[in-house]
């Protein structure tokens, strides 16, 4: 039996009144800004507001009008930050109460049951502003959901949201992580997801994409062990690796790879610093019956592992290079606007004739265009191409106005 619990855990950051709140005060923007918010961008940044004048405290429900007062939007406010308001709808005559929050969840769950396999069981639920409420994703893992909060005022509004999801979804429970700060350098990690309704998870959560399993940590406080954003690049991998030798740079938990074994790879060489990521791809890959003498790992900077396969004159004829934002190991610091060029130079060294890259970046403040001029930089001497742009699956919807929602960068590239 699924017990409901909407027990506030003692560890949050504030206490959370009911959702449903007076709206205290009206902001008013500069013309920019409402320009943007008619569009569709779903933040108002604090140094667009013109009226100073109003007190309301994180969470509070606020109108947003132009400099004559005309309706813009409605949304929360927050006391800091560089965002003030993260609009929740622009129809005036749209309250925000229990039954808005119900409607923004069916909303979302209809939209994947109409574009998603039904047997696909780990995808993005609710993404954020896209899906109508700002600062919180829910991903599926499984039977169980994982809602991460990014701005501490939404904390205020998950009881209406909680109960919801188990009556739409069904799962066994929902597990809950707060980022509102982005790590900082040296940083390496978050606390990990707390039960905040249903029931408890097991240590090893079982999912399954295209047919194929894997296993997650739904607690582990930086990654659960498996990118479900990355789903069309994983596909295409799999579409390709018939034959090939694959070579998959930042290998994590091996997703790529056993999708590419599945894709009759004749073998797959994982990189990556983590010893721990290389036994849950080792796991993975027995998972699904895979020979595991057709997963080679290697656990140590990937420079130096390049290095290595270099003289000993190993040849792929695809890659797979999806390197974290930042990580730092034994002195060397990694910094993907950085040090990508360099990476690829190195590894085109190793590719065939006619190979296949795969190139990801998911840094927000990396532009396409400044992404894919690293990658002219570092593989300029191979003639590479550019084939195709796999990019977000429709359980990651972008908005037009909203750049910042389109985060993931990927190119596949053959070269001479």
């Amino acid at each position: 039996m699924v017990l409901m619990s909407t027990t506030i855990r003692k560890n949050r950051p504030a206490p959370r009144p009911r959702a449903t709140q007076v709206r205290k005060a009206q902001l008013k923007i500069n013309a920019d800004a409402a320009k943007a918010v008619r569009m569709g961008h779903p933040w108002v940044y604090r140094h667009a507001i013109l009226n100073t004048s109003f007190s309301c405290s994180d969470g509070d429900i606020i109108d947003v009008t132009d400099s004559a007062g005309g309706f813009l939007a409605r949304g929360f406010f927050e006391t800091e930050g560089i965002v003030a308001v993260r609009n929740f709808t622009r129809d005036e005559q749209t309250l925000i109460d229990g039954k808005f929050f119900r409607a923004a969840c069916a909303r979302a769950l209809a939209v994947r049951e109409q574009f998603l396999e039904k047997e696909l069981d780990v995808y993005r639920l609710i993404h954020a502003e896209a899906d109508g409420l700002p600062g919180l994703t829910v991903t599926r893992f499984g039977d169980y959901l994982q809602s991460i909060l990014y701005a501490p005022a939404m904390g205020r509004f998950v009881e209406e949201i909680y109960p919801a999801l188990m009556e739409l979804t069904k799962v066994r429970g929902i597990y809950e992580q707060v980022r509102f700060k982005p790590l900082n350098a040296g940083e390496t990690v978050r606390r990990g997801s707390q039960l905040v309704a249903g029931e408890q998870a097991p240590a090893d959560v079982q999912i399954v994409e295209d047919g194929l399993k894997f296993l997650v940590d739904i607690t582990a406080p930086s990654s659960v062990g498996f990118f479900p954003d990355y789903r069309l690049g994983r596909r295409r991998v799999r579409e390709l690796s018939g034959g090939r030798r694959v070579l998959n740079l930042f290998s994590h938990t091996g997703a790529f790879s056993v999708h590419a074994l599945a894709g009759g790879a004749t073998h797959v060489v994982n990189v990556d610093i983590a010893q721990k990521a290389h036994a849950r791809a080792r796991q993975n890959a027995e998972l699904n019956g895979f020979d595991p003498a057709k997963l080679i790992c290697h656990a140590d900077d990937v420079f130096r592992i390049l290095g290595m396969l270099k003289r000993k004159q190993a040849q792929f004829d695809l890659v797979v290079v999806d390197p974290p934002t930042f990580s730092t190991d034994k002195g060397r610091t990694w910094s993907g606007p950085r040090d990508m060029a360099e990476l690829l130079r190195d590894t085109a060294e190793m590719c065939t004739p006619g190979a296949l890259l795969l190139v990801t970046s998911n840094t927000v403040k990396m532009p396409m265009e400044l992404f894919e001029k690293q990658v002219a930089q570092g593989l300029a001497h191979r003639h590479p191409v550019i084939l195709e742009r796999p990019g977000l699956p429709v359980d990651y919807p972008e908005i037009p106005a909203f750049p910042e929602s389109g985060y993931l960068k990927s190119i596949l590239v053959r070269l001479d």
